[in-house]
């Protein structure tokens, strides 16, 4: 298959069940945007640690589940996106 252009699946439930996992980074990598996979993991880790123990990760799991689903639809629908888009932007 040499060649071959494989294109992701970018469903918008998809990306907002890997933004929910530990980590919110998943979905954000799946899209292409590393930069804002790197920025949500590292935000997740920082909240882990006391005195927030980790209620604000899960916050931050939920804001990338939101912000990734939107952007999915984003490309869904036809528009670009780039690496710091948010919400229902697009380029």
């Amino acid at each position: 298959m040499r060649g071959r252009l494989f294109l992701v699946q970018r469903d918008p439930e998809l990306i907002a069940a890997l933004n929910l996992l530990p980590g919110a980074a998943g979905g954000y990598a799946r899209l292409g945007q590393k930069k804002k996979a790197i920025a949500a993991l590292i935000a997740w880790f920082v909240f882990l640690i006391p005195p927030s123990c980790g209620v604000l990760s899960g916050v931050v799991s939920i804001i990338a589940a939101i912000d990734g689903y939107w952007q999915a639809q984003q490309l869904k629908s036809g528009h670009p996106i780039g690496q710091w888009t948010w919400f229902r932007k697009h380029l």
